[in-house]
């Protein structure tokens, strides 16, 4: 067997010696074996069908959509509620139909319009969140209290004045509440 050991001298600073004696160490190197890139067998391994690996690639193609899409919701969450409302979508709101105000009684230009009497009876029904009731059937009668929603009341007399059509719902005070066709729900008998 051949001998594949190599001497080399050690300089003397590495040593902790003066030069003056020079000595030399053996060093022996012994080649490494030449291993297999791959050390570990695995025997036996089924392979996978075309089928298994078209069901792997889908799967994973529709988890990833679904990850991607988590993704913009919560990134679009985030950015609505950051404050950028230029970037925010458009939301509907539910339209709010006016009504009038706790003793308020809508007043537009006195129109001369000639009073006509029915003197149709029937019943109506509040539709709004509530009415003046004046005491006569004009805008410029004195308001004597309120009708809410969902209060029906006898009618005794309909008479048509000031752009409005007035219901009398009080026969002995004279009580008057006025419509602009929508306020209320008239039905005559």
């Amino acid at each position: 067997m051949k001998d594949d050991r190599k001497t080399t001298e050690i300089p003397s600073f590495l040593k902790g010696e003066d030069n003056s004696n020079e000595q030399t160490m053996e060093i022996e190197v012994v080649p490494e074996p030449v291993r297999k890139k791959d050390s570990i067998e695995i025997k036996n391994k089924p392979k996978k069908s075309s089928q298994e690996m078209i069901i792997s690639f889908l799967l994973f193609a529709v988890l990833t959509v679904i990850l991607v899409i988590a993704g913009i919701n919560i990134a679009g969450f985030f950015m609505n509620n950051s404050g950028s409302a230029a970037e925010a979508e458009p939301t509907s709101s539910p339209t709010v139909e006016p009504t009038e105000l706790p003793g308020f009684t809508p007043t537009p230009e006195p129109v001369e319009t000639p009073v006509v009497t029915t003197n149709g009876q029937g019943s109506l029904s509040v539709l709004v969140d509530q009415i003046t009731i004046r005491n006569s059937p004009s805008l410029n009668g004195e308001a004597m209290g309120t009708v809410y929603s969902g209060q029906s009341y006898t009618v005794y007399d309909v008479q048509q004045a000031d752009g409005y059509t007035w219901y009398e719902i009080d026969e002995v005070n004279g009580g008057w509440i006025a419509s602009d066709g929508s306020w209320v729900s008239y039905t005559s008998n």
